[in-house]
């Protein structure tokens, strides 16, 4: 994995603990920051979007669904997420997508193929943090706008739309 991955903060949402174990470890030994849980009930769900970098979660939890923990974090940031799941049915999937996924991987699944759809998304996700237009900056990670009369705040929905419109007309000016 590259060095970009060094501080990367990575919460993991496994009810495995085996799985969840040794996914940890393998993060870890990669350079990531894990902080590993095993229960919906255990998470801080307010500050998930400024508290990590990626979520990596499980559908079916003993005390909920990771779809509606996806829908949370969703809500408050842009924080990218990798549903791992045994649960593959193609409502899960379209589910999964219509919240925000970035990936969803069907359990069983292989190591390999894990580590290169995180690398792809960090990367896709890294690529679009600040956009500059005009004299303002767009900072899709801090949910902000700055310029020279100050600082706009952004709801992730106002950020998710403009980065959508600048991403389809990125010659548009001011």
């Amino acid at each position: 994995m590259s060095s970009a991955i060094t501080n990367t903060r990575v919460l993991l949402l496994e009810d495995d603990r085996n799985l969840g174990a040794t996914l940890a470890e393998r993060l870890r030994k990669e350079g990531f920051t894990v902080n590993w849980s095993e229960t919906i009930s255990s998470l801080v769900l307010n500050e998930l979007s400024r508290d990590f970098d990626l979520l990596i979660l499980d559908i079916g939890l003993p005390d909920g669904n990771g779809l509606d923990v996806a829908k949370q974090v969703r809500a408050k940031g842009d924080i990218p997420v990798i549903f791992l799941t045994a649960r593959s049915t193609a409502e899960d999937r379209l589910l999964a997508y219509e919240i925000g996924a970035e990936e969803f991987i069907p359990k069983p699944f292989h190591l390999r193929e894990l580590f290169l759809r995180i690398q792809h998304v960090l990367a896709n996700h890294a690529r679009s943090q600040k956009v500059i237009v005009g004299d303002a900056v767009i900072d899709f990670a801090a949910l902000s706008v700055t310029n020279d009369r100050g600082e706009s705040s952004l709801s992730a929905r106002e950020a998710r739309v403009l980065k959508i419109l600048l991403e389809r007309s990125p010659n548009v000016e001011p």
